[in-house]
């Protein structure tokens, strides 16, 4: 099986060469874009491989689309247990997002009793109107777009309706107003959905600044587009704006590193519908963006070249290899030690007085939680520190010394560099 990954020489390259689970990565970042009857590779995976497949899959909250996808290919046998397992994943799956439609159907019915313009974000539309079948694609939570001048009457509206502020992930009000896409994070505790009320389409930056931000933003929610929802009806971003929200979304908030779902996103989104690319390419020189677009259209076109055979996708930059590999290596992180890696890189890109902020924050934070766990357990700080503490500790030490984890953080320090350089 040919290897998506390219770059000859490198860190990307030494990362892919040490890693055991290349691979299985190599299938599931190709199987998320690939046509549907493309099963190439599956049928010799060894029964290590496997337990690898198990793992990624629960990690990426894919679950629920390998058993589908997996379900109709020739010679492939999927380990009874494992099959069992996505079978229970995709019931569960079905269950949830018919919740988060009735969900979906209440915010709107409390945001438009207010007179308050929304539209809903990523997942709340990708769900029912790209992917083939809701259940495919895993909901956590719902994101909601309104005017930042409206931020305050949307959140204590929502809070009124019977949603809470979610005291493990606080910020204050004022904070997130400020400086933040969303506003602290709310929870309706009898479904357990989280809702995140969002005031910019993206985090301000060097690259991607307020002003773009806010002008985008505004815009892109007058253009939103309303669909039937039950009784009522929901406006959502319109494709060429999604487009280009989830490409911000992934490049830029995350490094990639939330994981091959952002793929599967971006192919049914763009087999589903038409996308103004006129449209699409000027905001994206007018956020300063055009890099991440560039790149991740390298990646799909890298991945499934017949996914992008038709669309206009070429923005005029050349992204090299060994900056395409290393976007595809995040995409598939660890998530167990996803948190370090990003500590570690960002810690590097830090003078000192931003590591002595960071230090401050990040303890601050880890004091506020572990308090919180505290009074949940009804232990004692000190049993719950050596029950979790010490052990995350002799858990995370040894790897921390290892060359894997030099070569992830060194992914994360390259993507950063390249997609904040201002150059086409």
């Amino acid at each position: 099986m040919k290897s998506v990954f390219q770059s000859p020489v490198g860190v990307t390259a030494q990362r892919t060469r040490r890693d055991p689970r290349a691979q299985v990565k190599i299938l599931l970042l190709k199987a998320m874009v690939a046509a549907p009857n493309g099963g190439e590779g599956w049928a010799g995976l060894s029964h290590d491989q496997w337990g690898d497949v198990a793992l990624l899959t629960r990690q990426h909250r894919l679950e629920a689309w390998a058993g589908r996808w997996l379900a109709d290919k020739t010679g492939v046998e999927v380990p009874h247990a494992i099959a069992q397992r996505w079978t229970r994943a995709y019931r569960q799956s079905a269950m949830r997002v018919l919740a988060m439609r009735a969900m979906l159907h209440r915010l709107s019915l409390i945001l438009g009793s207010e007179k308050i313009e929304h539209a809903a974000l990523k997942g709340a539309y990708l769900t029912w109107h790209c992917w083939p079948e809701p259940a495919l694609r895993p909901s956590r939570d719902i994101d909601i777009l309104v005017a930042r001048t409206d931020a305050r009457r949307a959140f204590d509206v929502c809070k009124r309706a019977g949603l809470s502020e979610v005291p493990e992930y606080h910020v204050p009000f004022e904070s997130a107003l400020a400086k933040g896409k969303h506003l602290p994070l709310l929870r309706d505790d009898a479904s357990g959905i989280y809702v995140e009320i969002h005031i910019r389409l993206a985090t301000p930056g060097e690259i991607i600044t307020e002003d773009r931000i806010a002008d985008f933003t505004s815009a892109a929610l007058s253009r939103a587009q309303a669909h039937p929802l039950g009784d009522t009806a929901m406006r959502y971003l319109d494709p060429t704006d999604t487009l280009l929200h989830l490409i911000i979304h992934g490049a830029y908030d995350h490094l990639f590193d939330n994981g091959p779902l952002q793929f599967g996103d971006l192919r049914f989104l763009l087999n589903s519908h038409n996308v103004d690319w006129h449209r699409f390419w000027r905001d994206a020189d007018l956020l300063g963006c055009r890099r991440a677009c560039d790149l991740v259209f390298a990646i799909l076109r890298r991945l499934s070249p017949a996914l992008v055979a038709g669309h206009p996708l070429a923005g005029g930059g050349t992204v090299p290899d060994h900056v395409v590999d290393a976007a595809l290596i995040n995409s598939l992180p660890d998530l167990d030690r996803r948190f370090e890696v990003r500590l570690r890189s960002t810690w590097r890109e830090l003078d000192w007085a931003g590591r002595v902020h960071l230090s401050a924050v990040r303890s601050r934070d880890a004091m506020r939680r572990f308090q919180q766990m505290v009074q949940r357990s009804g232990r004692s700080a000190l049993w719950l520190f050596g029950q979790w503490g010490v052990r995350r500790v002799l858990a995370v030490m040894p790897w921390r010394s290892t060359p894997e984890f030099a070569a992830e953080s060194d992914n994360y320090d390259l993507l950063r560099r390249w997609l904040s350089d201002p150059r086409p």
